[in-house]
């Protein structure tokens, strides 16, 4: 079934370079209104745009329309979190981390929107700021005396407080605190300290419960000046500058909601809508709330590979490395439905992103591989993620990612879980439904375990983890009535909601290639951009290469299929396309076997093809597909680091001559990279050229020194 994908009327859809807003939508598709010229429409069926968000020269920009990203591209010229450089990331994620420790004491009543209130109350709020710091600094490590951490000085109360203000203006978008590269002559005009302190005094008449219009505090205001005036001119002082109507509406605009809310309407009626927020929230259509948490499983686990063993006794098995496993698990609000999750060695950012992609993507494939007899294809865009204070969810690898998809992020006080009832209520389903069935329960603390011997009974591995969860989620949970759903099951939940008010729009391919790739940095040139031995190449990169923009650019690696990268040219992210068809639709872990099978098999080869590449890929897909499938919710761990390591140990040198330029049998040129142990050097010929630039390699594999 093709799902039903919802757009706002503020997206915009780019299809080959050229911009269109959806005017329509309805069940069976929609009709796209160039923007440029609107007498041109473009009807479009849901299979047809399932196809073109799939491919490379789609951009789907999700609001982009609308009045919060104009806002944001007026205030910078950033559009990627990712992007940014590192010290200017960290230092966006630290006022972020400010302004939501202010907003959530503000909401508490800890604090006020005054400079004197946010003085004294300032070490309380530069201490939580700094534990957020320390725990993400140090994900993942373990605590030992002494170590370092790099923390920085708070803002003052009127810096924050401007922050704030900004920060709540861009929708909490955590781009808006970056400041700009640029000189901007548009601010408003400074005024004096007594022409300052006169208007604020003005502007405290608006908070009333009598209510009164912008208006007229806007005539109070100016007849308040002319009195001022009056009596500074009788006196022989200077007179003060008059703020224009507009000034006045433009302060009154910063107020908080909250405060305007409270004097103006009332504290019960502000009360009313704060419980709204703490007793959770209404949504209408699948995957516009995701909630996102991480569980210690209750069950301890053998850190090893499945089957190796299964021959020794109960005491022997003891002795090896026994623990617990961490879930990361995303759930859909409206239905219930389990979206993604992933087994995880520890807490850290990198599995609470790679749990975000699996929400994106079709997860049938997996569901299959462990034998699960229904389908798990709930899959979409992520209209806004909910998560805690955790240090995996605050850390701006997290906020980028998230940001840089499109969806708006909340993050919960810390201590109320009520805040994120539904996935803490899947978690006590686990406990409650599924744990009792396992060998090695653990409990949730230690005066449920008592003396039962959890880490001596512990029997399953990661393998079986995947297996267990990905079994009761995909064909008991889903399948299950559900009290919140008023006893319907999620799946069915699901599938009525998608049919009727349709899914929140999945990412394009180089949007989420560009949020969710590993990051790595090349060189362009000649040949395009060259990543593990595949040249890739666009139209943008030719264009950078004659530009002579030959410094490494920032490239995104897609792990799960190698067709295509997304590269960072400018200000934009690009698609580039692999030049050589053997690697279509392969996934890293398989283009690795496959270059180590030519290493073992054609050591006394010296013309290697584009057609060995492909029959090697024959042998490779052999391998079981299950186990791989299951590996994408297991703990793997593929950084950045690990891809320069396979650029530099495995796949240096390395290029594809496709197989209609192949020449005749002749030695290869030595490389020090893949095969340069097993391929010896041509003898020089008196015309050979010398110049490495110049010579044109005939041989099916071609080493390069970039």
């Amino acid at each position: 079934m093709t799902l039903r994908f919802r757009f706002d009327p503020t997206d915009c859809i780019s299809l080959d370079g050229v911009d269109y807003l959806v005017s329509d939508q309805h069940r069976d598709g929609v009709v796209l209104q160039q923007i440029d010229n609107p007498t041109i429409t473009r009807p479009l069926t849901m299979e047809e745009v399932a196809t073109l968000l799939a491919a490379p020269t789609t951009r789907l920009r999700r609001g982009h329309l609308s009045r919060k990203r104009s806002l944001q591209r007026l205030h910078h010229e950033h559009t990627y979190f990712s992007t940014l450089p590192e010290k200017k990331r960290w230092k966006a994620a630290w006022g972020c981390w400010y302004c939501v420790e202010f907003l959530s004491a503000y909401m508490r009543q800890e604090v006020q929107r005054t400079e004197a209130s946010i003085e004294s109350f300032m070490p309380i709020l530069t201490q939580r700021v700094n534990a957020r710091s320390v725990s993400v600094q140090h994900i993942g490590t373990t605590k030992r005396v002494g170590r370092k951490s790099e923390l920085l000085d708070p803002p003052s109360p009127r810096t924050l407080l401007t922050w704030v203000r900004r920060y709540e203006r861009h929708g909490r978008d955590p781009l808006a605190l970056v400041r700009k590269q640029r000189s901007d002559t548009s601010y408003a005009a400074r005024y004096c300290p007594e022409t300052v302190k006169l208007l604020n005094e003005c502007l405290g008449g608006y908070l009333s419960r009598r209510q009164p219009p912008k208006a007229k505090i806007a005539r109070d205001v100016k007849d308040c000046f002319h009195d001022e005036n009056a009596r500074r001119r009788a006196n022989g002082l200077p007179t003060l500058r008059v703020p224009s109507e507009r000034e006045v509406y433009r302060r009154l605009a910063r107020l908080g909601k909250l405060i305007k809310k409270a004097t103006r309407r009332g504290a019960d009626e502000t009360k009313r809508d704060m419980a709204l927020y703490e007793n959770g929230v209404t949504v209408f259509h699948p995957l516009q709330r995701v909630e996102i948490d991480e569980w210690p499983i209750d069950v301890f686990s053998l850190f090893h590979e499945a089957g190796c063993l299964d021959d020794l006794e109960e005491a022997e098995k003891a002795r090896y490395n026994v623990g617990r496993r961490y879930l990361y698990l995303a759930i859909d609000v409206a239905t219930r439905c389990v979206v993604g999750f992933l087994i995880s060695a520890q807490p850290n950012s990198a599995d609470a992103i790679r749990t975000l992609a699996l929400v994106t993507r079709d997860k049938t494939e997996i569901a299959r591989a462990t034998g699960c007899e229904c389908a798990w294809d709930f899959y979409g865009g992520i209209g806004s993620i909910v998560h805690d204070q955790g240090s995996a969810f605050i850390a701006p690898e997290f906020i980028g990612t998230a940001t840089d998809l499109g969806c708006t992020q909340m993050a919960t006080t810390a201590g109320v879980p009520k805040l994120r009832a539904h996935v803490e209520r899947v978690f006590l389903t686990f406990a409650s439904q599924l744990m009792p069935e396992l060998s090695g329960r653990s409990f949730s603390n230690v005066q449920q375990l008592g003396d039962y011997p959890g880490e001596k009974l512990a029997a399953l591995t990661d393998d079986d983890l995947a297996k267990i969860f990905t079994l009761f989620i995909v064909d008991i949970y889903h399948n299950s009535k559900h009290a919140g759903l008023n006893e319907e099951t999620p799946a069915n939940a699901w599938r009525r909601l998608a049919g009727e008010q349709g899914v929140v729009s999945a990412p394009d391919q180089t949007t989420w290639c560009a949020a969710f790739g590993i990051p790595a940095k090349h060189k362009v040139g000649r040949h395009g951009l060259r990543v593990f031995g595949i040249d890739y190449s666009c139209p943008e990169l030719q264009e950078a290469y004659l530009r002579g923009d030959w410094e490494p650019i920032p490239v995104r690696v897609d792990p799960n299929d190698l067709t295509h990268v997304s590269v960072f040219i400018v200000d934009e992210w690009y698609s580039a396309k692999a030049v050589s068809e053997a690697v279509w639709g392969m996934t890293l872990e398989g283009w690795r076997e496959v270059v180590q099978h030519i290493r073992l098999k054609h050591r006394q080869e010296v013309e290697l093809t584009e057609e060995i590449v492909i029959r090697a890929r024959k042998k490779i897909r052999k391998i079981n597909a299950d186990a791989m499938a299951r590996r994408r919710i297991k703990p793997i761990d593929l950084t950045a680091r690990d891809l320069e390591r396979l650029e530099r140990e495995l796949f240096l040198g390395l290029s594809i001559k496709p197989k209609q330029q192949q020449a005749p049998v002749a030695d290869a040129p030595t490389g020090a990279g893949l095969l340069g142990d097993v391929i010896k050097p041509a003898p020089r010929q008196a015309t050979e050229i010398t110049d490495p630039k110049q010579q044109k390699s005939d041989t099916g594999w071609e080493f390069f020194d970039e």
